[in-house]
């Protein structure tokens, strides 16, 4: 199936690589964009824990501070993966929300130990805070990046969307549903979600994709990834192998590319390789063509001296004084091009061009010595 990935870039990565090895294709659009905040405010001192709600958390807290001394507690798996990645080592996960983490922090803290942090953006989903506030925990807020929804589809992804090439788009937070709502909310676009399966995180999440028309919704069993991964499995059981076809399809173009280019390497010498027969027979035609127009051509100059020559004898005539200056430079000329033609084979259009050269001098000669006749 053709699946449209809405999560922030980094998180969309993550999981269209999951979608692909399950014979998904993936259409990664974006919602929100997510900016790091390097002023805010981060209260560390005192804390004994820190509480990340998303791996975009987890990565806006690298950009600050090099603490991984500090126990972590984060809302699912994703964002445990994160924390760990970057450096902590004492990590433990909740099952996908606010009230799953809640209860964890509750099960595995004590109230008495101190503050905990818990680094968010500027907009949260549910009350951890408030939640925690409640069993008798300080929690600190460290708003440390901002998500901001988009200003309008790419024209490639409302593309798809009219073409109706998209199978089913993915959520995975109310925000995030909210805001392809608004964008599709156009006359162009309102009515290309009618044949699109959401695929939901929660029923939350489900619940602020409605206002739409849609082919059908499915709600994940549980608010994680992995819950998600197998809502999808069951509405499309995995084919990787259609994405393996697809895949060898686009590198194609690649290949032919590669192809295409000359080779840096010198071919090894081949004895049976035979030069290309058609060109032998041009060149070798080019070989005694040239000599031969030669010839002809200085033979013609010379059977006209020779007749008007003869001529001359047989009735000799005194020619007019300024006539013969013009008959010994045109020779010159005649003989200066007769020598300048190389012995080796010439072009084609050069040797057009010397022969009528040639056989322009010779009728002006002949011209001029009809004038002394």
């Amino acid at each position: 199936m053709r699946l449209l990935v809405t999560r922030p870039l980094d998180d969309s990565q993550e999981l269209a690589a999951a979608l692909r090895a399950r014979g998904h294709v993936t259409v990664i659009e974006p919602l929100l964009v997510i900016t790091p905040d390097l002023h805010a405010a981060l209260p560390l001192d005192g804390v004994r824990g820190v509480l990340f709600t998303s791996a975009n958390g987890v990565r806006a807290f690298a950009l600050r501070s090099q603490r991984r001394d500090l126990p972590v507690l984060a809302v699912g798996e994703v964002t445990a993966a994160a924390a760990r990645e970057i450096g902590f080592t004492q990590v433990a996960a909740a099952a996908g929300d606010v009230e799953a983490l809640v209860a964890l922090v509750v099960a595995t803290c004590r109230a008495s130990d101190g503050p905990l942090l818990h680094v968010a953006g500027t907009v949260t989903a549910g009350d951890l805070a408030g939640r925690l506030g409640e069993a008798g925990f300080e929690i600190r807020r460290a708003a440390l990046y901002s998500a901001e929804p988009i200003g309008q589809l790419s024209e490639a992804c409302a593309q798809e969307l009219r073409d109706g090439r998209i199978d089913g788009v993915v959520f995975f937070s109310p925000r995030t549903a909210r805001a392809f709502v608004t964008l599709v909310d156009t006359p162009t676009l309102r009515g290309s979600t009618a044949g699109l399966t959401v695929l939901a995180l929660s029923q939350a999440v489900a619940e602020a994709a409605t206002g739409l028309d849609w082919r059908r919704v499915v709600v994940a069993a549980s608010p994680n990834e992995a819950a998600l991964l197998s809502s999808i499995d069951q509405a499309w059981p995995p084919h990787p192998e259609e994405l393996r076809l697809e895949d060898q399809a686009q590198q194609i173009p690649v290949q032919r590319t590669q192809e295409a280019l000359p080779s840096m390497t010198p071919e090894p010498p081949t004895a049976q390789r035979d030069p290309d027969p058609p060109r032998q027979v041009k060149e070798a035609s080019r070989g005694w063509l040239l000599p031969v127009l030669v010839v002809a051509v200085i033979a013609i100059a010379s059977l006209a001296l020779d007749l008007r020559t003869l001529q001359l004898l047989q009735n000799p005539v005194e020619p007019p004084p300024d006539l013969m200056p013009g008959v010994v430079e045109r020779l010159e000329r005649l003989e200066r091009g007769l020598a300048a033609v190389p012995p080796a084979i010439a072009p084609d259009l050069a040797l057009a061009q010397r022969v009528q050269k040639l056989e322009s001098a010779a009728a002006s000669l002949g011209a001029s010595l009809d004038g002394v006749a």
